[in-house]
């Protein structure tokens, strides 16, 4: 975060006063206030005034002036339109420039966020509270002043938070509304296929949209302050013991606060990638900054280089948080500009300090109106700790959240300077949190605990407080590692690092070059009572660590103990049978990694494959193309860490140097990218050699890639002993998606199937079967098993793994003869990035069915939506995989279940991997003696609910008219005779495709009769076209969302006002009638079915 035309504080002192010092408070003055103390009573005028709004995280208190009739940003706007709140970058690359953004401006956005909020959230003034999450970028603050003007509060969750996490925030928060940048839809998508949540998501206004320069109607607001100074408007989380990153209200502050009251210019980055020290640098230049604050990480790469320390000398301030700064790097930036450690807690903002000299630029000096006292905690160790002070309550913002508490401590714990006692630094927390250098925290005790039950291990500490990554301490078993080699130790140890590596964070990943085996005479610290002294340990290894962070590579693990790792991981993703057994690396001959195509040097080829198999076994990404931008597909700054790495290991011609490599990653953020950076740097050391051969490449000799001879081996090995099976034998299947509407519904007729002996059902969160209770229950079934076995097991779909135990994937290797995948999040407003994780778990099931024993056959439930955009003029949609991309529908949704379907027909013919794709068109209520109705938030059941509420209702459905539905339990049947016929008559062909669809067609008003029947005869029909202009008039309004669901998905219904020639596709069903009777015989529907469903949409 940088600034221009301001400064965070004054640094002048008083010259007359022997005990001078100098406090900071921020006011509403041009910019922050400084006063002289001396040893009496702080002089500090209008104290209570001046620091009030301290409060501001969850009451609304002088926020108010920023969107009152007579408003700051108001006056700005009318009086001083030219003024400038913020500038933001032009494009990703910060020398193209920045534009500048008026107060005029920022007023107009608000007023437009204001309304789009009350048009998508309903009646206002009501205190709903929404989520919203997004790219850092301006978006934060209008939507905040918006949600004040609308009465509403807004949460602000973490894009880190797990699903469980961000579910226990929603359910906490009562957040039914979730709003996202385009950008970040995909931290949602595992929650949105989740009835049981009942959560309304939508896409927020892109920010050049909000910014756009047509004036818009202003949004009244006439209340007084006296009417809403104790209103909430906004939910921040801390991080917790879990070590989740926050949303911190330093945000606010700076973002907000600090454009508004202080005169200052926020000067935002690039939102796309993480910053970088060369982004910061470029910032500095290209944004004309005057300060800035920033991660400890960026500092202290900045600080390393002269260039930059130029650059930064030019700044009146800078200020960092949320991590610690090295000695050195934090001297150099004293010595040439003001440094200010800035310490703050999300629920309790930032407690009045003094002002430090440069000399002890790493310590705070706590004024008295902070209630500050340390207590004792360990050694030389005390609890930052803070008692209420009813002179200056409303200074200490702690109590004004909290007003229950006489004292409150955030978990922090600090040291005295050893000379001036009033002085004190921060030395980590209380609950043992880590917190790396860029702020990021975890907790590393479950790590530990993972990791303690090799044998070769007494204990362990993961560490990294200060650092940029996490390491690993390694105290031996002084019996069974007596004689272990450190390179035994690191070998044993890894599955479990790989293990609590898939339990951790991000960027609490532990790599192997990052893991120190101490010396069996150097032993862990222990308290008296045997109890490990973590704090003590670490700064007894302090020098191995040093050492162990300033090589380039970690590498204080042995090569060889590192090296096998990549060999091996990405062997193992392209060749699952390939082992360390089968590993040339054992053997002393240097080995390297072959390509079929890319880029070579003196015999050393690298393929886009091989690439591609290098980020996804690193990184756990899978780019939808070779040009995808990683970090758009979900990188992080550690993980980039790691791949330039293993570039360096897998390459000569990559930079060995991990500063040069990093930037070049960074200005080559993609599979391409990659190949290109190594092949420019290969044909420059070619031709710049002279009589010199190559240095030879780290790898050299071939290793196994996914060729023919590969697949034949593994289809060889998983089905030589068919034979030995006998058809009669009760079958297994997998089920993803159980939890659903369908899911539920396949879960029951599963249970039902007498050629099925046991159910799999793979879950994304925990307690499975507590879960799958409560969702057959809510559909009316009682989740009765009877003798069938129903095991649960926990996935991940962006692991390789999925994230399965090691027993349980061999349980399925060994058992399953399907899997049944129905698990996909059901959003038609995401762009096909967000469906990333469904599209690698597509593809790690079909790994995990091409390898298991009795050659499971994957059953895939796909959409009409994948052929969406099908000739209508060329008739009925085939019964096929279609490999022409223009059949594809416009939105996320359908290109990703269209993905899918390319992928899997791959895996067929390639892979000889069982395949049925089943496409599923409008699924409607039960008709059968099953319960369950029809989902309310489907677009019929919304539609009709609408229409009783506006009084008339559409005569036709536009581009839905031909009514080909199924009902619900016939699909359910559809796909048990589908799955008996699959399971028994596996050889007709690898790759076949189904579509459930209605044969018998019928059209909407045919059904009119009996709607209006139950609805109310005096209800008026007009045209679609004009149904939909109606509901438009009423987004324009206040209204009740729960009587009007329609306005959730109303650019829905304006995609189906087409011209009346204009018509969905019609699936061919030809082979499906063959296989399934129960769609054979099934009847149009009819108007008695609608009696009996629209009374649970209208009730």
């Amino acid at each position: 975060m940088q600034f221009k035309r301001g400064t965070l504080v004054a640094a002048e002192e008083n010259p007359k006063s022997e005990c001078s010092r100098k406090a900071t408070f921020w006011s509403r003055k041009s910019g922050p206030l400084t006063v002289v103390l001396g040893d009496d009573k702080p002089r500090i005028p209008g104290i209570e005034e001046q620091i009030a709004y301290m409060t501001i995280l969850f009451d609304r208190l002088t926020i108010f002036d920023l969107f009152a009739s007579n408003s700051i940003t108001i006056t700005f706007a009318k009086n001083e339109p030219w003024r400038v709140f913020a500038s933001i970058p032009v494009s990703e690359d910060l020398s193209d420039g920045y534009v500048d953004v008026t107060y005029r401006t920022i007023a107009n956005a608000i007023n437009r966020a204001s309304w789009w909020l009350s048009e998508n959230l309903g009646l206002a003034n009501t205190s709903e509270v929404f989520s919203y999450m997004g790219p850092n970028d301006l978006r934060y603050s209008i939507f905040l002043v918006a949600t004040i003007k609308c009465g509403y509060q807004m949460m602000i969750p973490s894009p880190r938070n797990s699903r469980e996490f961000q579910v226990e925030l929603l359910q906490r928060a009562n957040s039914k509304t979730v709003l996202c940048a385009r950008s970040h839809t995909r931290h949602f998508e595992e929650l949105q296929d989740d009835d049981e949540l009942d959560i309304f998501f939508t896409v927020v206004p892109e920010l050049s949209e909000l910014l756009e320069d047509t004036e818009v109607v202003v949004y009244p607001f006439n209340k007084s302050y006296s009417d809403i100074r104790k209103d909430k408007f906004m939910i921040l989380h801390t991080s917790g013991s879990t070590g989740m990153p926050c949303f911190h209200s330093a945000g606010i502050w700076f973002f907000l606060f600090m454009p508004v009251y202080f005169g200052s210019t926020v000067v935002y980055g690039p939102t796309k990638r993480p910053l970088t020290s060369d982004v910061a640098a470029k910032g500095i230049v290209s944004g004309r900054i005057e300060g800035g604050i920033y991660p400890p990480s960026i500092l202290e790469d900045l600080s390393k280089s002269s260039s930059n320390l130029e650059e930064l000398r030019k700044l009146k301030f800078i200020a960092y948080g949320g991590g610690a700064l090295s000695t050195s790097a934090g001297d150099k930036l004293s010595r040439i500009t003001t440094l200010h450690n800035f310490i703050g807690f999300t629920e309790a903002s930032a407690p009045p300090r003094y002002v430090m000299e440069p000399d002890v630029w790493d310590y705070f000096e706590f004024h008295p109106a902070s209630g500050f006292v340390a207590k004792h905690y360990h050694d030389d160790l005390y609890t930052m700790t803070f008692e209420k002070n009813p002179e200056h309550e409303s200074v200490q913002a702690c109590f004004r959240i909290l007003p229950n508490l006489t004292e409150y401590s955030p978990g922090d714990l600090i040291s005295r300077h050893p000379e001036r006692k009033n002085l004190w630094t921060h030395s980590g927390r209380t609950d043992d949190l880590v917190v790396l250098s860029n702020g990021e925290k975890f907790n590393p005790i479950p790590m530990e605990e993972i990791l303690r039950s090799c044998h070769f291990v007494k204990d362990v500490i993961v560490s990294g407080e200060g650092r940029f990554q996490a390491s690993l301490l390694v105290e031996r078993d002084p019996e069974t590692a007596l004689s272990a080699s450190d390179i035994d130790i690191v070998e044993a140890l890894w599955p479990f690092v790989e293990s609590a590596n898939k339990i951790s964070s991000a960027h609490s990943r532990i790599s192997k070059s990052f893991i120190f085996t101490a010396p069996s005479q150097k032993s862990f610290s222990r308290s008296a009572k045997g109890t490990l002294q973590r704090k003590t340990t670490i700064k007894n290894f302090e020098a191995e660590l040093n050492k162990l962070y300033s090589s380039p590579n970690g590498n204080s693990t042995p090569p060889e103990a590192v090296r096998p790792s990549l060999a091996n991981r990405v062997e193992q993703r392209v060749n699952p049978g390939f082992t360390m057994r089968d590993s040339p690396l054992e053997s002393s001959k240097p080995a390297t990694l072959t390509v079929h195509q890319g880029v070579s040097r003196s015999g050393n080829t690298i393929s886009a494959d091989t690439i591609r198999d290098l980020v996804a076994t690193v990184c756990n990404i899978r780019p939808t193309s070779d040009k995808g931008d990683l970090f758009e597909s979900g990188l992080d700054s550690l993980q980039a860490t790691e791949l330039v790495d293993q570039l360096k290991e897998l390459s000569n011609s990559w930079p060995q140097d991990r500063e040069t490599a990093m930037k070049l990653l960074y200005a080559n953020p993609s599979i391409q990218g990659i190949i290109n950076a190594i092949h420019l740097h290969s044909s420059a050391e070619e031709s710049s050699a002279t009589n010199h051969s190559p240095q030879p490449s780290i790898l050299e000799s071939p290793v196994p890639t996914l060729g023919s001879a590969s697949v034949e081996g593994l289809v060889e090995k998983y089905t030589s002993d068919l034979s030995q099976l006998l058809p009669s034998r009760a079958k297994t299947v997998v089920l993803t998606g159980a939890t659903g509407s369908l899911g539920c519904y396949l879960l029951e007729s599963l249970m039902r199937e007498p050629s099925i002996a046991r159910i799999i059902c793979l879950h994304r969160g925990e307690n499975g079967k507590e879960n799958q209770v409560a969702a057959s229950r809510k559909r009316g079934f009682q989740f009765n098993p009877k003798d069938k076995s129903v095991d649960f097991f926990r996935i991940d779909l962006s692991r390789s793994d999925l994230g399965l135990q090691p027993s349980q994937l061999s349980d399925i290797h060994i058992n399953a003869d399907a899997i049944l995948h129905n698990a996909w999040s059901v959003d038609f407003n995401q762009h096909l990035t967000s469906f990333e994780t469904h599209i690698a778990g597509v593809r790690y099931l079909a790994e995990l069915a091409t390898r298991s024993q009795r050659r499971a056959r994957l059953i895939f439930v796909s959409s009409i939506a994948s052929v969406m955009n099908w000739d209508t003029n060329l008739g009925e949609v085939p019964e096929q995989v279609l490999t022409d991309y223009s059949v594809v529908g416009d939105g996320g949704y359908s290109k990703s279940k269209h993905t899918a379907e390319q992928i899997l027909q791959r895996f067929a013919a390639s892979a000889d991997l069982n395949v049925s794709i089943v496409r599923v068109g409008q699924i409607a209520g039960s008709i059968g003696g099953s319960p369950g109705t029809w989902s309310i938030p489907d677009w019929l059941p919304m539609l009709v609910k609408t229409s009783k509420t506006l009084g008339v209702l559409p005569k036709s459905l536009g581009t839905g008219d031909d009514i080909d539905w199924v009902p619900i339990d016939v699909v359910t049947k559809v796909f048990m005779e589908i799955l008996r016929h699959e399971l028994h008559n596996s050889h007709e062909g690898h790759c076949r495709v189904y579509h459930i669809a209605n044969p018998r067609k019928t059209s909407w008003g045919a059904l009119l009769p009996a709607t209006c029947h139950v609805i109310g005869n005096d209800i008026r029909l007009i045209s679609f076209h004009e149904w939909v202009q109606k509901l438009q008039e009423h987004a324009k309004k206040d209204y009740d969302v729960q009587k009007l669901p329609a306005l959730k998905i109303l650019p829905f219904y304006k995609n189906m006002a087409a011209p009346p020639e204009a018509r969905m596709p019609v699936l061919d069903t030809t082979h499906t009638l063959i296989v399934s009777k129960a769609l054979a015989n099934l009847d149009a529907v009819q108007g008695v079915w609608m009696e009996r469903w629209i009374p649970a949409w209208t009730s």
